[in-house]
């Protein structure tokens, strides 16, 4: 796998009304969306970019995640499913999902997900960025809203919790899929 160092912390991207969160972003992306917020991620050969292995992102997080006080995950990238990071995310899922509530940013399908990634995660967002729905995103007491509307936000169950790519905190889950 290779991430961008340091970790660092957000409050925007983690899906719910409270929590900050750890955000590990990965390189390397072939969903080619026009518009990628962080185009310099998409090259897995990125100068800036550090090779690291399940155990050290794990301790990385741990010593972090006792600093900013929380277990909140989010992965983002890049692509933390391209295929030269899967295996490893795959890895970290299975070892460490009662650590971390992990909550990954992904430009694949869901049906991808379905065949390819690990259980474990709390959240999962799909589907690639369409510039030409851009839109502010935003997270406020209410709602969490996408970058564009066709992206979707999944749960563990792979119940939908978005509706046109805002999820609503004081709704019940919108649909399964």
């Amino acid at each position: 796998m290779k991430i961008i160092t340091p970790i660092d912390t957000t409050f925007l991207d983690y899906p719910d009304n409270i929590s900050h969160a750890m955000i590990v972003y990965f390189v390397g992306c072939d969903n080619e969306c026009g518009g990628c917020q962080n185009p310099e991620f998409k090259d897995y050969f990125y100068s800036l970019a550090k090779d690291i292995t399940v155990e050290e992102l794990y301790n990385n997080l741990s010593i972090l995640s006792s600093k900013v006080k929380t277990n909140k995950l989010v992965l983002s990238g890049g692509d933390p499913l391209y295929g030269s990071n899967i295996r490893g995310v795959n890895n970290f899922i299975k070892r460490y999902k009662n650590d971390f509530d992990i909550c990954i940013y992904t430009g694949k399908s869901i049906d991808f997900v379905k065949h390819n990634v690990e259980p474990g995660f709390r959240y999962i967002k799909v589907n690639k960025f369409d510039n030409s729905q851009k839109r502010e995103s935003k997270k406020t007491d209410d709602l969490f809203q996408l970058s564009s509307p066709n992206q979707v936000i999944f749960d563990c169950n792979y119940k939908c919790v978005t509706e046109d790519g805002v999820y609503y905190f004081n709704k019940a889950e919108v649909q399964d899929v």
